[in-house]
């Protein structure tokens, strides 16, 4: 597939790696390897399965720290469990370069799904079940260390409504800081509007029509 994709763009500018977007360090296919070759049979074997697992991140991750410039994702965080919600946003987090993009398309609820909708297999395999709720999932690319979150996209039309939860397509965009070891990266802006003032993750207040000097990767309309 990969050499019909390489013909088809006149180059070999494509690669498939299959993995877990919750693990992004882990090889699935040296891990079915591995597995081939050790079969886990006993608590041992399990205990070796693990050291290995961590030895293969850290010498031969399948995507090495800050290695890539832009993430695309369309519709697949719904279907990471909700205890590994955290784990993928920073992976998504240290796989990105400094000043690194995101542009993540999901479906996210208006509250709280309850714990009955969550067990139905059905309404998981819909990308209902796991979505993020939607403060929650800005938030959770915030706190993961992400700059210039906002919802590029929302969709007003809600895409089902269910035991009286609204659900909607969003399109969230943000930037992983750049790294600066000094000054040389600052420059004057200008918050020009609309509102009187606003607020950063920082807790940086820039006042509508004001002058300020910050880092090239402050993003303000």
């Amino acid at each position: 597939y990969q050499a019909e994709m390489a013909s088809k763009l006149g180059g070999d500018r494509v690669r498939f790696v299959k993995g877990y977007i919750q693990d992004l360090a882990l090889d699935i296919d040296a891990l079915g390897q591995y597995l081939a070759a050790n079969p886990v049979r006993q608590h041992a074997d399990y205990s070796a399965l693990r050291a290995w697992e961590q030895r293969q991140r850290r010498e031969a991750p399948l995507i090495p720290d800050a290695s890539v410039d832009l993430v695309i994702s369309n519709c697949v965080l719904n279907l990471v469990a909700d205890s590994e919600k955290q784990q993928l946003v920073q992976e998504i987090f240290r796989v990105l370069r400094p000043g690194g993009r995101i542009a993540i398309s999901d479906i996210v609820s208006d509250r709280a799904i309850p714990e009955s909708m969550k067990q139905d297999p059905d309404l998981w395999s819909g990308c209902i079940s796991g979505a993020f709720e939607e403060s929650e999932f800005a938030q959770a690319f915030a706190a993961a260390g992400f700059r210039g979150v906002c919802y590029d996209k929302w969709d007003p039309q809600p895409w089902q409504v269910i035991e009286d939860i609204t659900f909607r397509s969003v399109t969230l965009t943000a930037m992983k800081p750049a790294s600066r070891m000094d000054n040389a990266g600052n420059r004057t802006l200008m918050y020009r509007g609309p509102f009187a003032a606003v607020i950063d993750e920082s807790g940086r207040r820039f006042d509508r029509g004001s002058h300020e000097t910050v880092s090239t990767d402050t993003q303000l309309s």
